[in-house]
């Protein structure tokens, strides 16, 4: 298998094995954004939070590590950041009244018992780029649990919580200080045929158009023996500052329906506008054995969300950053074109955005294969059946080793009740693809290993006539990682 393109749309690390986001916030102008790294080397080891910054959440400068391993305390997992604003001198002695970023997050800890996971408080300096940690630490032991981890920091006028990971559901706390901590109640719900660990949740809180307040909680889906998808799905529901109730009408939705989007998470500190968050694109089933051109992982563009009325149902709609439009080339003029067809062609190293609406009727049919130099091609089709759209990712060109074992997504969407015309986007990187379909409302993230060379798009369908169909690709400029 040929190594992996470096991206040129999506963050990574040069060098070093990144992958969950950690610790995303907006401060003082300045998107954070923190993640699992290895700074030295591309394998999962010697685990650090890796750091960036940037002004637009598209372009980034790296810092240094922020946090690093303790040998008395072990490994930084996963966790949160929050600027804390209270007027107070960041010198203050107490994490609560101390202005400016804090962390909560797990240490994980090898034991000849296994791993002792627990959550440590820090707080950010200026100075050093880097976090310190409080004392005392930890501030929420771990209470007998294998799997007790990535911790959501957040405040209310209630005081200060945290959801955390504990295998097959999930805990909520409370505080006053930040340091004492107490549980105010557990989740579990079904998520079909996704059963796994779970880890890395979120709770964002929406707007609806009544003026409600509607709550939804994130959680990511290990592996599990029925596939070896990476899932992210949410719940909707009411957060009362104890309890977590999900909405009977909206059960568990999957947020992303590729293999390879995992560990979503969301800047905290955005004061107004839709939530952004990002993900690891990487999947733990083979995440270590796709050698790639010095660097491993990389994140997702980021997403703003919005929460509508699907079907009867709370849906979240997503879509990329809109300050990525900025990286558009006008739009490129097909190679090639004939009744149902179009050819476009792009240099090595570029990125593209590949655009279709579409209004289809029962029967009809929708693909773009794109191929590289070696001839190897993706495949995404879109077919509309009775009141239903089936989509396909098709990688199984793109792989000459038996990793993955699963080269082919297909999965099924019902049709939004009422719309005539839909909308396809899909962004074309050197190593991944983002799909977004019905203006957001699906959503499918996957590795595809092409070629560092020139490759070829083309688009065909079959649809009662021209009109039906409209097609718009733009090259993409590379985004700056300095």
């Amino acid at each position: 298998m040929a190594r992996m393109s470096r991206p040129r749309i999506h963050f990574y690390h040069p060098g070093s094995w990144i992958n969950d986001p950690n610790g995303l916030v907006f401060a003082d102008g300045v998107y954070h954004l923190f993640y699992q790294q290895n700074p030295n080397g591309t394998v999962w080891d010697d685990i650090h939070w890796g750091h960036a910054t940037s002004a637009d959440a598209v372009n980034w400068t790296i810092e240094r590590p922020a946090l690093a391993p303790d040998a008395s305390s072990g490994l930084p997992f996963s966790g949160t950041a929050c600027n804390n604003r209270t007027g107070e001198t960041a010198g203050s002695d107490s994490p609560v009244t101390a202005n400016g970023l804090l962390a909560l997050f797990t240490r994980s800890l090898r034991t000849a018992g296994g791993s002792l996971e627990e959550q440590y408080l820090a707080r950010y300096d200026r100075e050093s780029a880097t976090f310190r940690e409080v004392s005392p630490n930890p501030v929420i032991p771990n209470p007998g649990l294998p799997d007790f981890r990535d911790p959501k920091l957040w405040r209310s006028s209630g005081g200060w919580h945290s959801v955390i990971a504990c295998g097959d559901h999930l805990r909520f706390y409370r505080s006053d200080d930040l340091v004492t901590w107490e549980e105010t109640s557990r989740f579990a719900a079904p998520v079909g045929a996704a059963g796994g660990i779970w880890e890395c949740p979120d709770l964002l809180s929406f707007r609806a158009p009544d003026g409600s307040t509607v709550d939804v909680l994130f959680v990511s889906i290990g592996q599990h023996v029925a596939s070896t998808a990476a899932n992210v799905g949410y719940f909707v529901g009411n957060f009362d500052g104890e309890v977590f109730h999900p909405d009977r009408e909206s059960p568990y939705q999957p947020f992303d329906c590729g293999l390879d989007f995992y560990a979503v998470q969301s800047w905290s500190g955005l004061a107004s506008g839709a939530p952004l968050v990002v993900g690891w694109i990487g999947n733990w089933a083979y995440a270590d054995r796709i050698p790639g051109d010095d660097f491993a992982g990389c994140l997702s563009l980021p997403r703003s969300l919005d929460l509508i009325r699907r079907n009867g149902r709370w849906t979240l709609a997503q879509r990329p950053l809109p300050a990525f439009a900025a990286l558009r080339h006008t739009p490129a003029v097909p190679q090639a074109a004939s009744a149902g067809r179009l050819e476009w062609r792009f240099e090595a190293g570029r990125a593209f955005v590949a655009r279709c609406s579409w209004a289809p009727a029962a029967g009809d049919t929708l693909e773009l294969a794109i191929t590289d130099a070696d001839g190897r091609s993706l495949f995404v089709s879109i077919s509309a059946t009775g009141g239903e759209f089936r989509l396909t990712l098709d990688r199984g060109q793109l792989w000459d080793t038996d990793v993955p074992s699963e080269r082919i997504t297909e999965f099924t969407v019902d049709a939004a009740a009422g719309r005539e015309v839909v909308t396809m986007e899909l962004y074309v990187d050197t190593c991944a693809v983002e799909l977004f379909f019905d203006d957001g409302a699906i959503a499918a993230t996957e590795i595809v290993p092409w070629s560092d060379s020139e490759r070829t798009a083309v688009a065909r369908w079959s649809a009662g006539g021209e009109d039906d169909v409209s097609w718009e690709v733009m090259p993409l400029r590379p985004i700056s990682i300095g």
